[in-house]
């Protein structure tokens, strides 16, 4: 019998139950009444184990479900890039791929190649320059140190003749 079924008749027999005059109360047989109430006491109790039973069972379920959920996505995953993997559509792109990327990188070593020469070149002409550089003041140092070599060699009885660099 179900706990609502139980609680109606119980109201039902308070209902019915015979009122005393000019009060609220009634009579009704104690020992009929405690033996439904215990009826229903006995049928809730097991109604709320019953509903706890359901609500672990759901929860376990839920959680299985989920798992079960996540573990079939991923599975459809690594089988989805398999199939991808296997057609011919990927096999030419990946063919493409290849090839661009070889042709990158020659393009990127005769670049490289290019760069250091002219880098050279430029060096090479940075090299020629300051030699000459270099050259002119070897020069003039010689020229200074020349100078000083004559200065001490001419006499002091010829004439001193005006000196070309003189300012």
């Amino acid at each position: 019998m179900d706990v609502s079924v139980k609680l109606a008749q119980a109201r039902r027999r308070v209902e019915r139950a015979r009122g005393l005059p000019m009060s609220s109360s009634c009579v009704l047989n104690r020992a009929e009444l405690l033996d439904q109430l215990d009826e229903l006491a006995t049928m809730l109790r097991t109604a709320l184990e019953e509903a706890n039973t359901v609500v672990t069972d759901r929860d376990d379920v839920v959680a299985q479900g989920r798992a079960d959920a996540e573990r079939i996505v991923a599975q459809a995953y690594v089988e989805h890039e398999r199939l991808i993997c296997e057609t011919e559509v990927y096999r030419q792109a990946q063919r493409i791929s290849d090839d661009v990327l070889s042709v990158a990188r020659e393009e990127a070593a005769t670049l490289r190649r290019e760069i250091d020469e002219y880098v050279d070149e430029r060096f090479a002409s940075l090299e020629l320059s300051l030699q000459k550089t270099l050259d002119a003041v070897a020069r003039g140092r010689r020229h200074l140190q020349g100078r000083s070599e004559f200065e001490e060699l001419r006499a002091p009885s010829v004439t001193a003749l005006p000196d070309p660099f003189a300012d």
